[in-house]
């Protein structure tokens, strides 16, 4: 660069004149939301913070970090549009994270339990269950309501993943 172009003032010429090729990507902070835990250990669900990164222009997903809920990297995950157990649906869709079925998981007793143990193919492992925003670009809280529409999601859903 020649002295010149280096001396001119950067708020009036420079900063025009000069720009970078690439744009600075722009991280952002992570953010905690209130998720449903079934634990296989557990006799009820729970509800638990979930850390997450928010979704950027180059992911346009969040991306929640729940590691510590799964033993093996390897997990499933199903986004659903769920039905309150009127039939009427819930508006918004659900993120529900669950463990491969095969890997000698124990059978999740809170699943069990939480569906009065209904005659159904079981749940193995940890499962936890987000709530997008309208956009699917972020999350937010989980609300009592998603509780009874996961309920008639358990009692239907049938395991041909």
């Amino acid at each position: 660069m020649d002295q010149d172009h280096l001396s001119k003032d950067w708020k009036f010429c420079h900063e025009s004149e000069c720009t970078p090729d690439v744009k600075p990507i722009i991280s952002q902070m992570p953010r905690t939301v209130r998720a449903i835990l079934f634990e296989p250990e557990e006799v009820d669900l729970q509800f638990t913070s979930v850390k997450y990164q928010p979704s950027t222009e180059t992911d346009p997903f969040p991306r929640p970090d729940i590691r510590s809920y799964f033993k093996t990297p390897q997990r499933d995950t199903v986004l659903t549009n769920l039905k309150r157990l009127d039939g009427k649906c819930l508006g918004h869709l659900l993120h529900v994270f669950f463990g491969q079925l095969e890997l000698n998981m124990p059978v999740n007793r809170a699943i069990e339990n939480f569906t009065g143990k209904a005659d159904l193919k079981p749940w193995y492992g940890s499962v936890i269950v987000l709530r997008f925003k309208d956009n699917c670009r972020d999350y937010e809280d989980v609300k009592n309501s998603d509780v009874k529409a996961l309920l008639a999601y358990f009692l239907t859903f049938k395991r041909s993943h």
